[in-house]
């Protein structure tokens, strides 16, 4: 019995084809899913030539640019450069590409629209079957939102929440740089302790609300009453402090002392009601009262308690009581 050639090469032939088939169906189902990848994920990927040049760039990453990818045709990563690296940082960068094939950390990158961002950079160097560089590829992840969450927790840490002013930490933080400053300069510095007279009975009578809408209101005035370089603090209740900074002479506190007076001393309206509220302010001088933190805000407060006890609404300084 005769054998048929064409039987016998189909026979053997056809597995090969279906594996063949196969192998693509597998390859092209890759690349289907790692062009989806490219495209869904959170990060932005951007791909470019051994000179830099952008080749491809996925929606996370022009998102994040502000960048549409017509407008990077033909442009290096450079067009996103911030200035606020140096060159040796960049050399650094890519003598470590060089020597390891990739490098990761944060950078300072600029948007389209001239913002200034933080971002985490992975870059990596992508090679041939010889071993030769042919793209690099870079996994950039905005920590804008990250930045903003921290220091919102800082701001929260050395604020005080009702009022937005330095709290006690922030405040003797402060001081402590102002002293040394002080101290270099051999220039007078003061602490104004102040406690506002009859905030309890307000409280009481008005309710909370009202009470802290009018320590809001007392804040605002207290800022308006000295200079930008100068902090005011809420130290809890209604307890606040004023550093007043490179002074001349001691009147000068006295000064500020009276217009404070004079602003709280105007009356508030809030929410309706007519308040009339007024402050007792207690005053401690660099050097003259001391040369650290404790000292003088043991004697500032001590002050001020003298200043309530004299009939309120008046300052007093340390020094009018030896």
């Amino acid at each position: 019995m005769k054998k048929c050639f064409a039987t016998e090469f189909c026979a053997v032939a056809e597995p090969e084809t279906v594996n063949e088939n196969s192998e693509l169906e597998r390859s092209n189902t890759k690349l289907r899913l790692a062009e989806k990848i490219f495209e869904s994920a959170n990060d932005g990927i951007v791909v470019t030539d051994v000179d830099g040049v952008i080749q491809m760039a996925n929606p996370s990453f022009l998102k994040t640019t502000g960048y549409k990818l017509e407008e990077l045709h033909g442009f290096t990563m450079r067009i996103l450069k911030s200035g606020q690296h140096d060159k040796l940082f960049y050399e650094m960068m890519w003598e470590a590409i060089k020597e390891t094939g990739q490098w990761t950390g944060e950078i300072w990158n600029k948007r389209k629209n001239g913002e200034i961002y933080p971002e985490w950079l992975s870059i990596s160097a992508i090679y041939d079957e010889e071993g030769k560089v042919i793209l690099y590829s870079s996994v950039c992840r905005d920590l804008s939102e990250r930045l903003k969450l921290e220091e919102k927790i800082r701001h929260q840490a050395f604020h005080d929440a009702l009022t937005g002013l330095p709290n006690r930490l922030l405040f003797q933080d402060r001081l402590e740089k102002y002293l040394a400053l002080a101290k270099r300069n051999q220039k007078l510095l003061a602490i104004l302790f102040l406690d506002l007279d009859g905030f309890k009975k307000i409280n009481d009578t008005l309710g909370h609300d009202t009470g802290d809408l009018l320590l809001q209101a007392v804040t605002q005035r207290l800022l308006l009453s000295v200079r930008s370089s100068d902090t005011v603090a809420r130290m809890g209740g209604d307890e606040f402090t004023i550093v007043l900074t490179e002074m001349e002479k001691p009147e000068e506190a006295g000064v500020v002392a009276c217009k404070v007076l004079t602003a709280i001393g105007e009356q508030f309206v809030i929410a309706g009601d007519a308040i009339e509220v007024t402050t007792s302010i207690g005053i401690s001088l660099y050097p003259m009262n001391g040369a650290d933190v404790q000292t003088l805000m043991k004697q500032a407060d001590i002050a001020m308690y003298i200043a309530k006890g004299s009939g309120k609404n008046s300052y007093h300084f340390y020094s009018d009581l030896d």
